[in-house]
């Protein structure tokens, strides 16, 4: 594989980030997890029936949610999504522009670096280029257009 560029990468973080967080979060909204009962040998206040219960609680809330997605109905659903995609986006935005220097209190910009066996070490956003966020954006724009 040759070394990654500054779209590529983007593309890697909407697909992996973006994308992938939001068929998990419809996946789980259509399966939630069930609830597991805790044996009845264990103490209430050991740490495995502790983990048990704050596990189960993060189950059922699951159902509450799935419960919840379920009666919207066709349009609904379309509007949760595009909902679960705009929040991710932002998201990922909001970190890009800390990444780029233009978001958050730092002063400067973070490099982020690609590291390869065979191509070495390759900055993906040297200075004075596009800003990873510009580019997420468009990234963005183009999947939108291409639906």
């Amino acid at each position: 594989m040759a070394a990654i560029n500054d779209r590529q990468f983007v593309q890697m973080v909407k697909r992996e980030s973006v994308d992938s967080t939001v068929e998990i979060m419809i996946k789980r909204l259509k399966s939630p997890r069930t609830p597991q009962p805790i044996p009845a040998d264990q103490d209430e206040q050991s740490a495995a029936a502790l983990a048990g219960r704050s596990f189960n609680e993060g189950k059922l809330k699951e159902q509450q949610q799935a419960s919840w997605s379920a009666g919207l109905g066709d349009e609904g659903q379309s509007i949760l999504r595009s909902l679960l995609e705009e929040c991710a986006e932002l998201s990922t935005l909001g970190f890009l522009t800390l990444i780029d220097g233009v978001g958050g209190p730092w002063e400067g910009i973070f490099e982020i670096v690609a590291v390869s066996a065979k191509e070495g070490r390759t900055v993906i956003n040297p200075q004075n280029t596009e800003m990873l966020h510009d580019i997420f954006s468009d990234v963005c724009e183009e999947d939108r257009r291409h639906r």
